[in-house]
C-alpha cells in the first residue's frame, strides 16, 4: 500500500527551496540524487530530499519540480509545515522577480482562511 502523495505545486528554483529549507533549519539532503524513503517499500529517487521537523518520512524534490511526499506516522498538527515551506518559498520568489522601479508600494495580506495575498500598488 501506498502512502506517497504529490503537492500540487512545482518547484522552479530547487536551490531558493534548499536555502528557505536550511533557514528553516529543516534537514537538507543534496549528494547526487538522494533515495527518500516513505511508508513499507517505497522508495523515490529525488533531487532534494528534506526532512520536516515531526515528520517521520523526509519530502522528495523531483528533478520536475514534484514535490512527493508521505506524512503517515507523523506528529500530528505538522503537516502545515509543508505548505509553510512552500508559501515562504513562493514570498522570496515573488518578492525577487517583482520591477521595484515600477511599483509605488506592496504588503502582504494574510485572508481569514490562511491564505498570504500579495498587494502590489502601481503609480
Amino acid at each position: 500500500m501506498s502512502h506517497t502523495s504529490a503537492y500540487k505545486h512545482k518547484i522552479k528554483e530547487v536551490n531558493r527551496l534548499v536555502n528557505i529549507a536550511a533557514k528553516l533549519g529543516y534537514r537538507v539532503r543534496t549528494q547526487d540524487k538522494p533515495t527518500v524513503h516513505h511508508f513499507s517499500r517505497n522508495f523515490v529517487s529525488a533531487e532534494v530530499a528534506i526532512m520536516i521537523p515531526g515528520w517521520r518520512y523526509e519530502i522528495a524534490i523531483k528533478k520536475d519540480g514534484t514535490i512527493l511526499y508521505d506524512h503517515w506516522g507523523s506528529q500530528a498538527n505538522t503537516f502545515q509545515k509543508l505548505g509553510e515551506l512552500v508559501q515562504t518559498y513562493n514570498k522570496e520568489l515573488i518578492a525577487n522577480s517583482i520591477p521595484y522601479n515600477e511599483i509605488e508600494n506592496y504588503y502582504h495580506k494574510e485572508e481569514k482562511n490562511g491564505d498570504v495575498k500579495m498587494v502590489l500598488e502601481y503609480a
